[in-house]
């Protein structure tokens, strides 16, 4: 999508011959591809551990940081190798998409209408907050050289990459419509939302009292 929003904003008059379905679904296999390779390493080193006791984890899902510290022998060979392949797969991609955005930034301070500025930014701003909470969350999930943190740092980091995250996606590219703005607008100050709204936050405040 970054490298998607650079050619609409650098290459207008390009776009449609560079950005074709072949090329699309090149990018998609790439991406399918890169993400079933990138856990094979760890899922074989993990499939070696032993394991003992009750072996619960305490996650939303079943992750590998998780996953390895319920192994009852040394890790750290297994958290160094987690440690370099996240930090090559995240900094690869945010790099690229960190290149995209630097040049698209760079094209729209060269726009003088402010309306042509306004207009580039919100074409982008979406899928950068979205790149924005993805990436921060996986890297704190990802990048340690620790064995484990605490389970309530793990649950809350998982549950923000892998249910938050994708939550959030059709929010925020459904702002950038008018009609749904309109809407979100409208029903917002109505009396019903406002009365719902008051409930809600009412029996919260019961519930932290209690």
């Amino acid at each position: 999508m970054a490298y998607d929003r650079y050619l609409a904003i650098c290459r207008p008059l390009r776009y449609s011959s560079i950005m074709t379905i072949d090329l699309c679904v090149k990018l998609v296999v790439t991406c399918f591809i890169g993400g079933i390779l990138s856990p094979v390493i760890e899922t074989i080193l993990i499939s070696l551990l032993p394991f003992c006791g009750l072996n619960l984890i305490e996650n939303v899902f079943c992750d590998f940081p998780p996953l390895i510290s319920l192994a009852c022998t040394d890790t750290r060979f297994n958290i160094m190798v987690e440690f370099f392949i996240s930090i090559f797969g995240i900094l690869l991609t945010s790099a690229f998409i960190l290149f995209s955005y630097i040049r698209i930034i760079y094209i729209i301070l060269k726009v003088k209408s402010k309306d042509g500025r306004q207009k580039a930014f919100s074409t982008c701003g979406a899928h950068l907050i979205v790149v924005t909470m993805f990436f921060s969350s996986i890297g704190f999930m990802y990048i340690r050289i620790t064995k484990s943190y605490s389970v309530e740092y793990d649950r809350t980091v998982g549950l923000t990459y892998a249910v938050f995250t994708p939550l959030a996606n059709p929010i925020i590219y459904g702002l950038r419509n008018q009609e749904i703005k309109k809407f979100l607008h409208k029903y917002l100050l109505t009396e019903h939302f406002l009365c719902l709204f008051h409930n809600v936050c009412s029996r919260v405040v019961v519930k932290i009292q209690k």
